[in-house]
């Protein structure tokens, strides 16, 4: 079973409710899956998949600019500001 992205307490419910394999696709960090998860004593099997921060440096700046009309001066600023956590 394919489970739409969780945004609300609901969709833990729904989840809980299925009794069969589920995918779970999720943007939260790992820090918030189950502890057996974290543990390793859960049989519960993980993809993590992680982006390029370069292309995510990128992405974003793409975003901001076209799709969001942000006041984004340059990509090298953007850039400065992304690589410091601003």
């Amino acid at each position: 079973t394919v489970v739409p992205p969780m945004y609300h307490a609901e969709s833990l419910k729904f989840i809980e409710n299925i009794k069969e394999r589920r995918f779970i696709k999720s943007h939260l960090s790992g820090s918030y899956l189950p502890q057996q998860i974290q543990d390793g004593t859960s049989k519960a099997k993980v993809i993590y998949v992680s982006r390029n921060p370069k292309d995510t440096c990128a992405s974003l700046y793409h975003f901001g600019k076209n799709l969001l009309k942000s006041d984004i001066d340059s990509f090298e600023s953007f850039c400065d500001d992304f690589i410091s956590g601003k």
